[in-house]
């Protein structure tokens, strides 16, 4: 798989496009991530190139000045295309967090992955604090309403 990956990268990328497509849709961290497990596991420095090249230009795809701005479901980034923006779906977030943390542990650069790692799980965090409480308060509710039964 990981060299179908490569084929594909190969055939794709070009200069300002470093990608295995012609598009981005979205989970697409999930694709540097599995080539850099595969150079762990292999230990060839294609698939660890590979990762780094698409990662390194998925990030400046999804980050700008303001934060992150993962790819709209809406409509898919096209290359050569501008990106749409609304649509974003939150689980890309966690997927670029857990890529981010994969490549910092690899790479350990921290001015790299780690300057766009901590504020998101600062924004990750905050998430899961207000759904935690939102289930709470859910609990709370739904016992109160068995109370009063």
């Amino acid at each position: 798989m990981a060299d179908r990956l490569v084929q594909m990268y190969r055939h794709e990328a070009e200069n300002g496009w470093q990608w295995f497509e012609g598009y981005l849709t979205y989970a697409n961290s999930i694709i540097p991530e599995a080539m850099l497990c595969a150079w762990s596991v292999t230990g060839d420095p294609t698939y660890k190139e590979v990762a780094k090249q698409s990662f390194d230009f998925l990030l400046s795809m999804t980050f700008d000045d303001s934060g992150i701005k993962v790819i709209s479901n809406k409509t898919w980034l096209i290359k050569d295309k501008k990106a749409a923006k609304h649509g974003e779906q939150p689980i890309d977030v966690a997927y670029t967090i857990l890529g981010l943390d994969q490549f910092y542990q690899v790479y350990k650069k921290k001015n790299t992955y780690i300057k766009w790692q901590l504020p998101l799980i600062g924004l990750w965090g905050i998430t899961i604090c207000i759904r935690l409480c939102t289930i709470l308060v859910q609990e709370d509710v739904m016992m109160a309403l068995k109370k009063l039964r």
